[in-house]
């Protein structure tokens, strides 16, 4: 038990970081998650305890307490730094100023959301027309007011904002191309990112071209709003998520197509595709969740250890943390994500041992594993979104033995287009199947 003091460490910083941020926005329902998961801890920890490893006690319970000093710590500096940003960005009613896009735009309800950097002053979110459009890298000249984001529907919008190092927004910005900014490795993978767009959008009419963008490459923000609903509904969301299995699959490409070299090369070829794959897509909570647990297996392996999963999933929630702290109060997809993978990791197998009168292998899988997800984030999903979808176990026994060969039919299809017509077909399929569920959902 005592030792993996590090281990120790970072359980420590996380119980800081939501304890500081709980406390600094009280939420009633995380203060008695916090507060389980504490009780939880020290309960493991004293069970742990005897008379023989009595130092080895004392030094964890250190650990854990420099952690949650640190953790504290962290959130504690993020606001003093977001006000210091704000008051010198808010008290200012109108002014103009040059900024540099920071990021891929939105474009989302017949707006672009775009985020640019004011030198000095901080990331600033405009809501724009959706023409024209514009791109990472892009420097703006801006007239604008600027204001703090407001709540909407018992959502704490600033909270969000400022999770993501967003100072203030504006809704009604005068901008004009003034010219280029940002850094070249940036530029060319949006770059690639809008082409991969483009090339989709030309083989595939809506709603499909959309779905492939999402389960290709975590692009949902142009997926049609009725769609969004439907899967909702039928609780398949999760497919036009990326996750690990998009990062598994990177590695073992990586891997054919490098097996030539000796591990360790491989191992550094598969760590640099796998950054490169999170940033092209978005750099989303889960996708960066499962680029960092995918990145340390594979330290791993090019050191010929395994790596336990609770360190794995703790060093990812850490680092994740650590970039910007109030991510695991305020960042839903960043929730459901780990406990998703936490299910289905430790629950699974277990709902797999009562399936066992179950013949077909694959139902008997896409079962436990939706069950298990299903049950660790049901918190997340009834107090987010107020329900649970009851049909979600059997459709997606339906659904998801469809998505790996679409993902196939869809990257092979943008090369042969034959292939991508064959995607098609499997796609009025699945579509098909989705819209027999919620059917039954909207009874």
């Amino acid at each position: 038990m005592f030792k993996y003091k590090p281990f120790l460490f970072i359980l420590g910083f996380l119980f800081g970081c939501a304890v500081a941020a709980i406390v600094i926005k009280p939420e009633l329902f995380w203060t008695v998650a916090v507060l389980i998961l504490g009780g939880s801890f020290f309960r493991v920890l004293f069970k742990g305890f005897n008379k023989d490893n009595y130092s080895d006690f004392v030094v964890a319970v250190i650990m854990f307490f420099i952690g949650l000093f640190f953790g504290v710590l962290r959130v504690v500096l993020n606001e003093v730094n977001y006000s210091i940003a704000v008051n010198k960005i808010l008290p200012v009613s109108e002014r103009k100023f040059v900024a540099c896009i920071v990021g891929p735009p939105e474009f989302i309800n017949g707006k672009q959301k775009v985020v640019v950097r004011i030198d000095g002053l901080g990331d600033v979110l405009l809501k724009l027309p959706l023409y024209p459009a514009y791109k990472y890298g892009d420097e703006l000249s801006v007239v604008a007011f600027i204001n703090r984001a407001e709540k909407f529907d018992n959502f704490d919008y600033e909270e969000y904002l400022k999770m993501k190092g967003i100072v203030g927004i504006s809704n009604d910005a005068y901008v004009s191309l003034n010219g280029y900014c940002g850094n070249v490795f940036l530029k060319t993978i949006y770059a690639w990112r809008n082409y991969f767009l483009v090339r989709l959008n030309s083989q595939y009419p809506e709603p499909f071209a959309s779905f492939v963008a999402g389960i290709l490459i975590g692009e949902r923000s142009s997926i049609p709003e009725e769609i969004n609903s439907m899967f909702t509904r039928i609780g398949v969301t999760h497919v036009v998520a990326i996750s690990g299995y998009n990062i598994s699959i990177i590695i073992a490409s990586v891997s054919l197509m490098f097996g030539f070299l000796s591990r360790k090369k491989k191992v550094v070829a598969s760590v640099i595709f796998v950054f490169v794959f999170v940033v092209f897509v978005g750099a989303g909570s889960s996708v960066v969740r499962a680029g960092i647990m995918g990145i340390l297996n594979l330290i791993g392996v090019y050191f010929g250890r395994g790596i336990v999963f609770p360190y794995a999933v703790s060093v990812a929630a850490f680092f994740m943390a650590l970039w910007s702290p109030k991510i695991l109060i305020y960042d839903v997809s960043f929730q459901l994500s780990f406990l998703a993978t936490i299910g289905i990791v430790y629950l699974s197998p277990l709902i797999k041992n009562f399936l066992k009168f179950v013949n077909l292998k694959i139902i008997q899988e896409n079962l436990s594993v939706t069950l298990a997800a299903q049950i660790f984030t049901m918190p997340i999903i009834l107090k987010n979104f107020g329900f649970v979808s009851w049909i979600a176990p059997f459709s997606n026994i339906a659904v998801l033995p469809f998505i790996p060969l679409s993902m196939l039919l869809s990257f092979v299809g943008l090369v042969f287009k034959p292939v991508a017509f064959l995607n098609y077909v499997l796609l009025e399929i699945l579509f098909f199947v989705m819209r027999f569920f919620d059917f039954f959902v909207t009874l």
